[in-house]
């Protein structure tokens, strides 16, 4: 009777843990970086890739992988001049698109959005950038994009990683050794 006891309270604060690690990768997928492969999240099927800056930062790949918006990236701007992204801020997701805030070369912060491109009936998944001006904008929820530093939730995950393992070798030690007493 006892050993049960000591099963469902080592058992009990691993599931729940578990759980806690699941929900902060889900919210880590957003910046790229999960564990977990989550589906269609995000419209127009685009993924959060995070690479660290000497890799050339932070994108948003389409499904194939090819990145969309990254570093370095070049678009034409209202004034129908090239202009090359320097980083990724933040993004947000508006009905079927994503607007993006980058820091350009030129012009310094501005907005880009990612949408399909329904006028191209040759290509079925072409997506368009282009330059927006900020009172064309209305998003509640933003993602804000991490720099080199390790964000706090991606800590939080470490963190109960090493928890569950350690949790799950004690499970696997007063099952298997204890049991024999």
């Amino acid at each position: 009777m006892k050993r049960n006891k000591i099963i469902i309270c080592v058992f009990s604060p691993l599931l729940i843990l578990s759980l806690v690690w699941l929900k902060l990768d889900k919210d880590l997928f957003f910046l790229g970086k999960n564990y977990i492969e989550y589906n269609n999240i995000l419209p127009l099927n685009v993924q959060p890739y995070y690479r660290h800056s000497f890799e050339g930062g932070f994108a948003l790949n389409d499904a194939g992988g090819m990145p969309i918006v990254s570093t370095f990236a070049t678009f034409v701007n209202k004034n129908g001049e090239r202009d090359t992204i320097n980083r990724i801020i933040e993004y947000g997701i508006q009905n079927e698109r994503i607007i993006v805030e980058v820091e350009t070369k030129n012009k310094g912060v501005g907005y880009v959005e990612i949408a399909k491109d329904t006028f191209n009936n040759i290509c079925e998944n072409c997506f368009y950038i282009r330059e927006l001006t900020q009172n064309a904008i209305s998003i509640s929820q933003w993602y804000v994009v991490p720099s080199n530093i390790l964000p706090i939730q991606e800590l939080i995950r470490n963190i109960i990683s090493v928890l569950i393992f350690v949790g799950f070798v004690f499970l696997l030690y007063i099952l298997f050794f204890r049991l024999q007493k």
